[in-house]
Order: structure tokens, then C-alpha cells, then sequence
């Protein structure tokens, strides 16, 4: 089977998962992890937001959070990644057109858009 560029182009332009967000926060040293707010669904008391800096995944606490409870990420208060609204301000995905010069100038972080 031949893989053409649309193919490619549906495959890059996927809404990334919470677990790939949630990694990208770990590792990327742009960002200022102290800013940044989970938005994840408890089981009994529906959505509830902590610091990313106390947010404890499942194999890491006995009363660690599973990655797929993630709703929603905010940097500075403002949404950068939500699960409903499939917008990724983060990772450049095509599912929420954002490449407007007045969009990146209000992007709450220093990070750049891909052109």
C-alpha cells in the first residue's frame, strides 16, 4: 500500500492524547511547569483542577491519577489543551486553526506555533 501526502497529512495532524501533552510538559524546559493547572474528572466529584507540580499519576502514588482522567490543560489560567473542545494549542495540531498572528501574540507561555 502506497502512503500518499494526504495520508501523512492526517497523520500529523491528529489531536494528540493527554498522555503526550502530559509528557511534553515534563520534559520541555520552556515551559514553566509551576504554571501550568490540570483539569482532570474525579469519579465522585467530577472535574477538579491541581498544579501540575502535584499532580501524581497512577504508578507513582497509591492515590495517583490515571493519565485518561485529563480533561484539560491551562497555562497562566488560559486553556492550551482541552479533551472536549479537541483544541492543542501545544503541539500544533490542525484540529482548531490557530495560526493567526493575534492567536500566537496571546498563547499564555513562551512557545512558538509551527508556520
Amino acid at each position: 500500500t502506497k502512503i500518499t501526502t494526504e495520508d501523512v497529512s492526517t497523520l500529523t495532524n491528529r489531536f494528540r492524547h493527554s498522555d503526550l501533552i502530559f509528557n511534553r510538559f515534563l520534559h520541555d524546559k520552556t515551559i514553566d511547569r509551576s504554571q501550568v493547572v490540570i483539569g482532570y474528572e474525579d469519579r465522585f466529584i467530577g472535574i477538579h483542577e491541581i498544579a501540575f507540580n502535584e499532580f501524581r499519576r497512577v504508578h507513582e502514588h497509591e492515590y495517583g491519577i490515571p493519565l485518561h482522567r485529563i480533561r484539560y490543560f491551562k497555562i497562566n489560567g488560559e486553556l492550551v489543551w482541552d479533551r472536549s473542545k479537541r483544541l492543542d494549542l501545544l503541539t500544533g495540531s490542525q484540529q482548531l486553526n490557530v495560526k493567526s498572528n493575534s492567536m500566537k501574540k496571546n498563547l499564555p507561555f513562551c512557545f512558538t506555533l509551527p508556520s
